[in-house]
């Protein structure tokens, strides 16, 4: 067909890396005006998959306390809120940007 329905899938975000230098590659290669561009593009794409990856380990690091949360009783809750918090300001301190909302 066109070779993208044939691609095989991708085995993770190296699989994409290792795109990403090829596509680098040739368009140094050509001397593309467009190097310039897809380098940053790469980067900004890199950067944020880093950002997401630590995301997603703190949110992993909350997910047991916060479903505790969830089935406390409101009288129980006061009295796990400081795990939480505990949680989050430790995973904070040993990475000052561990959890990127801002997108």
């Amino acid at each position: 067909e066109d070779g993208i329905r044939d691609a095989q899938e991708s085995r993770g975000l190296g699989d994409v890396y290792k795109r990403q230098q090829q596509i680098v590659e040739v368009l140094s290669l050509g001397e593309s005006d467009y190097l310039k561009s897809f380098e940053e593009q790469s980067n900004l794409i890199k950067m944020k998959s880093e950002d997401s990856q630590r995301n997603l380990l703190l949110l992993r690091t909350l997910d047991t306390p916060c479903r505790a949360l969830q089935k406390a009783s409101p009288a129980q809750i006061p009295d796990l809120l400081p795990d939480i918090c505990l949680l989050y300001t430790s995973d904070a301190a040993d990475e000052a940007d561990s959890l990127n909302l801002r997108g």
